[in-house]
């Protein structure tokens, strides 16, 4: 009985470490997705950090970002 539970538990940990490393890209293959930058290497990125307080797109919202 308890050779069965080794066993599973080791299939397991195998399948689970084969699984997660699968999943695994690279940092440049994920960068590789990205649309290339429109001036020189600077990315603008955003988040909806406050949409609940301010509306989103809003000057209002760009100063909170920068104000953050």
């Amino acid at each position: 009985m308890e050779k069965s539970y080794k066993l599973l538990n080791l299939s397991l940990t195998v399948f689970l470490v084969v699984y997660t490393i699968s999943g695994q890209v690279t940092a440049q293959e994920y960068f590789n997705n990205f649309p290339k930058p429109k001036n020189g290497n600077t990315y603008v990125i955003a988040h909806r950090g406050v949409h609940n307080d301010i509306p989103e797109n809003t000057l209002a919202a760009y100063q909170k970002a920068i104000d953050l």
